[in-house]
């Protein structure tokens, strides 16, 4: 690889025995205490070393700084130059060359969280969702604050909204509210954090599309927002401005992750999916929208699961992974290996995935179509 690029896979060897799962904690109801008095202990921040955005990559590089590379038509880059279309090369943020602790993809936009706690975002803006400027749409190309969050865990990014886990448990939402999908009880567009109304303590966040979900410390997955294709899993189509219980899982989901139009979670190293399904993302096969959760046969038991546009992707405690969905994010309707062996963290963005090796290498698949795989597609190679 030429000496410009930056270095990035050698966080590999610092990610070795952590967690890189969408796990974010554990949570302990104490001595004699009951469900309702559980409260939130130990919750681990996230340390996510890759963000997949919808047509953009970045991820942290070994001095715990970002580096981005694909489409920056909306800022996704986070260089500063709306000028620049985009680059296969990754491509160092000025704003974030040190102290970050973990990175963000969503479908317009790109979030880093700071050793500290805070968030700083980048890419397309609506509503003031970055800048505190309610009534605007534009690229923001360099990091800016995300305000009145807290101390946060982890984020995950929807198509115009972001929400965030904090430390506490609690999630925080902001952006565009088209269909409920701030979680608040309301319609309303707030470029203001807003708190996720009747959501008990969570461990895992997952947000795309229009909608979102939480693993909530029980192990209750809950969904709120937009369910045209049943991707909040309650059984029916009907969108939903507050939480509701995904229907027909049992307690102990550790992680959750979304697309466009259909979530999955992680239990008990199974993986259940629901919502729409048109090119299998569900994991049995393309077909008809689902409801409720149905269990993706035959893979292994599962340490981590990933959401793309239309696709899916999950790891084995071996660091195999499989991938099923839409053909154009180099999956197939079924679960098949993409990665026999070796990876340690997996992500997955529009229309294509990556995997970080234990060996310090990226190798990443799918679409290409804007330089979003880089220099690390086929192989991968060394960051």
């Amino acid at each position: 690889m030429a000496s410009t690029l930056p270095s990035i896979v050698a966080i590999t060897m610092l990610c070795i025995g952590c967690s890189t799962s969408s796990e974010v904690g554990s949570f302990d109801r104490g001595q004699d205490a009951g469900p309702e008095t559980m409260t939130p202990l130990d919750l681990a921040p996230s340390t996510a070393h890759l963000a997949l955005g919808g047509e953009a990559t970045c991820a942290i590089d070994s001095g715990g700084g970002v580096s981005c590379w694909g489409s920056n038509v909306a800022g996704q880059l986070g260089v500063g130059d709306i000028n620049l279309n985009g680059s296969s090369q990754p491509l160092a943020v000025p704003g974030l060359k040190s102290g970050v602790r973990a990175v963000f993809g969503g479908p317009v936009s790109q979030c880093a969280v700071l050793e500290d706690g805070h968030a700083t975002c980048w890419g397309d803006s609506i509503f003031g969702s970055f800048n505190h400027l309610p009534g605007t749409h534009y690229p923001t190309p360099s990091p800016f604050e995300a305000p009145g969050l807290g101390s946060v865990a982890s984020m995950r990014l929807g198509i115009y909204f972001h929400c965030a886990l904090l430390t506490d448990g609690s999630v925080k939402c902001y952006g565009i509210n088209s269909a409920g999908q701030l979680g608040n009880g309301t319609l309303s567009d707030s470029y203001i954090p807003t708190g996720v109304v009747d959501l008990p303590p969570s461990r895992a966040l997952a947000a795309n599309g229009f909608f979102a979900c939480a693993a909530a410390a029980q192990g209750a997955v809950k969904c709120w927002g937009n369910n045209e294709h049943g991707q909040l899993g309650d059984g029916s189509t009907l969108d939903h401005a507050t939480p509701v219980d995904v229907q027909g899982l049992t307690p102990g989901a550790t992680a959750v992750c979304s697309g466009r139009e259909h979530a999955c979670a992680l239990l008990n190293g199974s993986v259940w999916c629901w919502g729409g399904n048109g090119w299998g993302q569900v994991g049995i096969g393309a077909g008809a929208d689902v409801l409720t959760p149905a269990p993706v046969p035959a893979l292994p038991v599962i340490e981590e699961i990933a959401c793309g546009l239309t696709h899916t992707c999950a790891r084995s405690g071996d660091g195999a992974v499989y991938c099923w969905g839409a053909p154009d994010s180099g999956s197939a309707s079924s679960p098949a290996v993409v990665v026999p062996a070796d990876a340690v963290e997996i992500g997955a963005g529009g229309r294509h995935s990556c995997a970080l090796l234990s060996n310090g290498w990226l190798r990443c698949w799918g679409s290409n179509d804007y330089g979003q795989l880089g220099p690390f597609g086929g192989n991968g190679q060394p960051l």
